[in-house]
């Protein structure tokens, strides 16, 4: 059993288990289903991805077999992403996503990009670290 000081470095290091233990692997494992989108600000990677709700997911009423996620990866994966809760449509997720972080292009994932949220987010971040041509 782990022991953690009670003070700020101590809860960062509590939490950072927690996220290596039991989100990581959460995350690695989840897959996207349907629908990727990227697009970039300058503090973040944003994927929009259709996905199927699963058990333990926030999402937002009136969603059922599937809904729109928007994540924010502020460091390249295995970095943990901030997920928004889903919504049902797109237009509505975009909607949500503007409202945070302005106007946005999004454009379609390359469809030979693996199908996990973090090998995607992976790529959109590599994407977005390459020169221009």
């Amino acid at each position: 059993m782990a022991r953690f000081p009670i003070d700020p470095r101590g809860i960062a290091e509590a939490n950072a288990l927690l996220r290596r233990a039991v989100v990581l692997p959460r995350m690695e494992a989840r897959r996207l289903t349907g629908s990727r989108l990227v697009a970039e600000t300058d503090e973040a990677v944003l994927l929009l991805t259709q996905e199927r709700e699963e058990a333990g997911w926030h999402v937002h009423a009136n969603v059922t077999a599937t809904g729109w996620f928007v994540h924010a990866f502020f460091a390249p994966p295995p970095a943990l992403p901030v997920t928004a809760p889903g919504s049902v449509t797109l237009a509505s997720a975009r909607d949500r996503a503007a409202a945070e972080w302005g106007e946005l292009d999004w454009e379609p994932v390359d469809p030979a990009v693996p199908r996990g949220l973090l090998e995607t987010a992976a790529w959109a971040h590599g994407r977005s670290l390459a020169p221009a041509a």
